[in-house]
């Protein structure tokens, strides 16, 4: 890893947009896991994990998908997972939710939830 990466400086990718009409094609029939941002407008730690979330779609750019979804357009699919704030992190793993990450953490802590989820589906 290099100074700029480790200083949080990465590529960035933009995440797949998610609304009520494609979450489930795109989240729950995936074969990849898939990591997906829940956000809301005028929600500063979300606006702050929006670049955090950009590099992960580039550093795990197909082996992992990484969507967004933003809540107040999505109420039937935020309803249905029982999303109680934002930003909230949901990682699926075969269609099912396997880690839940409320709040905003840093970019070492995606990752390792994303590296151990991998580990294990390699072993």
């Amino acid at each position: 890893m290099g100074i700029m990466q480790w200083l949080g400086f990465g590529a960035e990718q933009d995440p797949v947009a998610l609304d009520d009409s494609n979450f489930h094609r795109e989240v729950r029939q995936a074969a990849e896991p898939v990591l997906v941002d829940i956000w809301s407008p005028g929600c500063a730690p979300c606006d702050a994990l929006a670049p955090t979330i950009k590099r992960l779609a580039a550093d795990y750019d197909g082996k992992v998908k990484v969507c967004h979804l933003d809540a107040s357009a999505a109420p039937r699919t935020t309803s249905k997972l029982r999303v109680r704030g934002t930003p909230t992190v949901l990682i699926f793993d075969r269609g099912r939710v396997v880690e839940t990450i409320v709040g905003l953490r840093g970019q070492h802590y995606y990752q390792e939830a994303l590296d151990e989820l991998l580990q294990g589906r390699a072993a």
